[in-house]
């Protein structure tokens, strides 16, 4: 049997005294027979969460490796790990107050990859919760509701679905050494994937996504937030062209945008944003 491993976990964790051993167990609890590891990449954690994962490494050696930093990154250390730590055909990001709900997960996800090539990803469906907000919301099921048809399992620009980073398995395609231009977001980073090539959903309940108040996102000012939605629209444009800022800016709900579009057409519209005549 092959015991190199096939599939790079990457753990973030941050202050996640709470619910780190959640997230490991959830890991560890995988029923499959293609082999991983895991790199926790540990972001100078001030609670216990270091000691947790120190722990696990020493239980599990052949399987976990923690990569502490000694000075906190926000979160840029995934992106240098993206570059330097990737020696596996597959990669996957969760965070460590998020967990895998089914411990199949990585069977389904690798076994549909294994034999269909034309596939670059692999996604299932991901349960977002927020307690502060007592809230618990499935992505395809909200997609559905709204769209009012049945979501396809081919994801695309023209048919798609923001799949939250811990419902993904990537094949290793991209170097990332080769793109240092490309924005470090995870957002840029699943519109790269749809570019490449297929995309694919199952709709069966794989993850869970907790949002939180003190989430990176979450504690941006108003100002701040526009600022990064209008450089992302910007970058897409230089990128991508229209196809993929049309994309992008599809998901954004501002009835300015959606006036010009419909009464400029979509081109001229996002001509707009990216020139900075429009703000989304």
């Amino acid at each position: 049997m092959n015991t190199n491993p096939i599939l790079t976990i990457f753990l973030l964790t941050y202050n996640h005294e709470n619910s780190i051993r959640k997230t490991i167990e959830s890991i560890i609890s995988q029923k499959t027979n293609f082999p991983f590891i895991v790199k926790i990449l540990e972001d100078c954690s001030t609670d216990k969460t270091l000691e947790t994962c120190k722990e696990y490494e020493r239980k599990y050696p052949h399987l976990f490796k923690l990569i502490a930093q000694k000075k906190n990154t926000n979160r840029e250390h995934i992106y240098w790990a993206k570059e330097n730590e990737i020696n596996t055909q597959y990669w996957c990001i969760i965070e460590g107050d998020d967990w895998y709900l089914n411990n199949l997960w990585f069977e389904k996800g690798l076994s549909f990859l294994e034999k269909n090539k034309e596939y670059n990803c692999y996604c299932g469906d991901v349960l977002y919760s927020n307690e502060e907000a007592n809230t618990k919301y499935s992505c395809i099921t909200e997609v559905q509701k709204k769209s009012f048809q049945k979501l396809g399992h081919d994801l695309s620009f023209d048919n798609y679905v923001y799949v939250q980073t811990s419902a993904r398995i990537y094949r290793n395609i991209i170097d990332f050494k080769e793109i240092n231009n490309f924005p470090k977001s995870d957002i840029y980073i699943w519109y790269l994937f749809l570019d490449k090539g297929k995309v694919y959903l199952e709709h069966e309940l794989m993850s869970q996504y907790n949002i939180s108040s003190n989430g990176i996102w979450n504690t941006l000012s108003d100002d701040e937030k526009l600022n990064r939605t209008n450089k992302v629209a910007i970058t897409c444009n230089k990128f991508f062209n229209y196809k993929y800022a049309k994309f992008y800016a599809r998901q954004i709900k501002n009835r300015k945008f959606k006036l010009f579009k419909m009464l400029l057409g979509s081109h001229f519209a996002m001509w707009l944003v990216t020139n900075n005549y429009l703000k989304i």
